[in-house]
């Protein structure tokens, strides 16, 4: 069987109104061997049925649902389950990626330094007209990274591309 280089895994709960323009973010990617896994939290609004139109559009998203609201950790958890990539980009429903070569910079980045398990970093967060409202940058180097980790995430969810091994294989 042949799997995507990345798994792009995304959670959701309740947020149907802002899928379509997150995946169309990750549409715009100049990097194109990827899957992308959604997986709902439960949902009790549109978002299933706005999944299975996006579905109809774009053949590589695969989605997940849990029938019941577990929370954010077991809901990456169930996702994690399906990842068959060899690396996994998180991304949060409403943080659309403005770079799009966001994935190709990193894959190159990774594939050259094989001593790193994974990247990312920080957010210019934008408004609905594309101004900037503020940065929120994080550390850069491994060594200040990993004194950071010890008390918060040193890198924001939707920029982490990571290289993922499985036992399932």
């Amino acid at each position: 069987m042949n799997h995507p280089r990345v798994t792009i895994l995304m959670g959701t709960y309740n947020r149907a109104g802002l899928l379509r323009g997150t995946i169309q973010s990750i549409q715009k990617q100049t990097f194109s061997d990827w899957e992308l896994i959604i997986a709902d939290d439960g949902s009790g609004d549109s978002t299933p049925q706005v999944i299975e139109e996006l579905k109809k559009e774009e053949a590589r998203i695969v989605y997940i649902r849990s029938e019941v609201n577990q929370g954010i950790s077991k809901n990456y958890n169930m996702g994690l389950q399906a990842v068959r990539g060899e690396y996994v980009a998180m991304i949060d429903d409403d943080d659309p990626w403005l770079d799009p070569r966001k994935l190709e910079k990193q894959i190159a980045f990774l594939d050259t330094h094989k001593e790193f398990v994974g990247c990312g970093g920080g957010v210019v967060v934008i408004n609905e007209h594309d101004e900037e409202l503020y940065r929120y940058l994080k550390p850069e180097h491994d060594e200040v990274i990993r004194r950071y980790m010890l008390f918060s995430n040193p890198m924001a969810n939707s920029t982490t591309l990571f290289r993922f091994s499985s036992t399932k294989e």
